[in-house]
């Protein structure tokens, strides 16, 4: 059984698909196998709407993703600029010349 957004998805096991005990008319068997398909049509049904979903929502969240990356950039771009100029103040004044903070390397 698979549960994602909000929704449930059942699907046949091997015990499900096994012939009931005792003789099965043609009718009885025809609407087990419509309700079956029925089934899997509104399973298909699902996985085609998440996957229609996940490929309208990606490019933008390519998009922000690479907007969150570049800021991370930018921002590590001024830290090394201050860092450095923190190592040149302390090193004119004859302190520590280590900074407080370092820059964070981005993630790929």
């Amino acid at each position: 059984m698979w549960h994602r957004f909000g929704y449930e998805v059942t699907t046949t096991t091997s015990g499900e698909n096994r012939p009931e005990a005792g003789p099965t008319t043609v009718e009885a068997r025809l609407e087990k196998l419509m309700q079956e398909n029925g089934h899997l049509r509104r399973q298909v049904n699902y996985f085609e709407g998440l996957l229609r979903a996940e490929n309208e929502a990606m490019p933008q969240i390519l998009h922000l993703s690479e907007g969150l990356r570049a800021v991370v950039s930018e921002f590590n771009g001024h830290l090394e600029s201050f860092n450095k100029q923190w190592k040149s103040d302390e090193r004119l004044q004859g302190g520590v010349s280590q900074p407080p903070m370092r820059a964070a390397a981005p993630e790929a």
